[in-house]
């Protein structure tokens, strides 16, 4: 009889074993610290993580004295939030809850004080769910300075190095940032020079993304329909010398038709062509006019090439800018070519100058690139910007074909030329060692820019 209790005791504490073993969500916030004090606009850092056998954290909620202040939208799923909460001035109870698919939940609370901003604070607005988030990342952010001074610039840090600085009032940019986690934190100044610091924030880059153009941005549709006569400014040109267009030798011809309707995606494609000796090659351009406040470039075109393509040495697609920075004129060629020959994307090096792999954190010694199925059309876009404090580098960043993205992140330098103010896209044609002559039909050319 005196062994029941006994029984009963040690049933109790494997019960609670077995309890403890799944306990659930739990939440960690990172910042601000539980008895802070906060300006009345700040953001929220925390993580999820639940012991629930195969679940996983579904959403968010944020609560401001038993108030939802902030949630993640439905549907979206991430163990970590930056979660933008405002709140009148004094002491209020703020409670970070995560569920999993299960439906269990966990919750930390805390006690903050809320102030009017001292110092220059920065409030972040994008990312919010800050894991997985594909690359480009588009940042948001805004500050303010407690003395009542004007914003005049952002920078934004991943694991301490600079990777983008803007000289405006507010922050709204797409920066492209490698793939893996990254601490981010934002960084304001204003007309005085002092400045604030957001708090420190995890981002999870996994995969990419083609970017939204932001406000203000300029397009150009239908490049390839463009009639204008060939000149200095404007209109599609052309060459075949090999001093030109590179290559071994000349060129025969390299003529170009307008206003294909077959093949064609919308009754109106444009064809090239070329006839010449092996290793010949020839480029075809188009000048879009001069953009010199245009540091970001979202080109999109779809492209056709028939049987003889596969004898080619290489087909390349070119985008470019040439501009005054602190008064000398700069040249940025975001040159990019299918390497037939070595099964592999190159990308452009004004300054050496010469053709270089593209290696990516997944293909650490090139990304290959496979002959163009023929008398198929291709859809391709891509998306590069100039970055640094003087936008003097070209930053490679995602290339996709036929739906399927890369990242290349690769940095060229510019290089000083003679060129005027302009914009433009240039397609390339090079032969083969057999000498067969090659054509390629484009449709759809569109350019934005901002």
């Amino acid at each position: 009889m005196k062994a029941r209790p006994r029984i009963l005791t040690v049933f109790a504490v494997c019960l609670f074993a077995a309890v403890a073993a799944h306990a659930g969500v739990t939440v960690m916030v990172s910042s601000p610290a539980n008895n802070a004090g906060v300006s009345t606009s700040f953001n929220v850092v925390a993580s999820a993580t639940t012991d629930n056998p195969g679940a996983h954290v579904t959403g968010w909620y944020v609560y401001v004295d038993s108030v939802s202040n902030w949630h993640t939208p439905t549907g979206q799923s991430t163990t970590t939030i930056n979660a933008n909460v405002s709140m009148s001035a004094g002491s209020h109870t703020v409670l970070v809850r995560a569920w999993d698919s299960t439906g269990a939940f966990g919750s930390q609370t805390l006690t903050l004080t809320g102030s009017a901003c001292s110092g220059v604070c920065v409030t972040v607005t994008s990312p919010t769910a800050t894991g997985p988030v594909a690359s480009p990342v588009r940042f948001t952010a805004s500050a303010v300075s407690g003395t009542g001074h004007s914003i005049t610039g952002f920078i934004v840090y991943s694991d301490s190095t600079k990777v983008y600085r803007n000289w405006d009032a507010t922050l709204d940019s797409w920066v492209i940032l490698p793939l893996g986690t990254h601490n981010i934190y934002i960084r304001a100044w204003d007309s005085t020079g002092a400045f604030g610091t957001s708090a420190i924030f995890p981002v999870n880059t996994q995969g990419t993304v083609i970017p939204t153009p932001l406000a203000g941005a300029l397009t150009i549709s239908n490049v390839d329909q463009d009639t204008t006569p060939p000149s200095s400014s404007r209109g599609w040109g052309s060459c075949g010398q090999a001093s030109c267009a590179g290559g071994a030798s000349d060129a025969t011809s390299w003529p170009f038709t307008q206003g294909v309707s077959s093949p064609s995606r919308d009754g109106s494609s444009i064809q090239f062509q070329i006839f010449g000796p092996a290793y010949s090659d020839a480029l075809w351009w188009n000048k879009l006019g001069a953009q010199d406040t245009k540091t970001n470039f979202l080109w999109d075109f779809w492209f056709y090439v028939p049987d003889s393509s596969t004898t080619a040495q290489a087909i390349e697609f070119d985008l470019w800018q040439s501009t005054s920075i602190s008064g000398t004129m700069k040249k940025f060629m975001f040159g990019s070519q299918c390497n037939y020959a070595k099964s592999r994307w190159e990308g452009w090096n004004e300054t050496t100058p010469a053709w270089v792999p593209v290696v990516s954190v997944d293909n650490p010694n090139g990304i290959a690139c496979s002959k163009f199925a023929a008398n198929t059309w291709h859809h391709a876009v891509y998306f590069v910007q100039r970055i640094g404090d003087s936008r003097d580098t070209l930053l490679y960043g995602n290339l996709t074909i036929d739906g399927v993205t890369q990242q290349w992140n690769l940095q060229e330098p510019s290089n000083t030329t003679t060129w005027a103010a302009d914009t433009g896209v240039q397609y390339q044609l090079d032969i083969g060692s057999s000498g067969t002559d090659l054509a390629m039909w484009v449709d759809n050319i569109t350019v934005t820019m901002w």
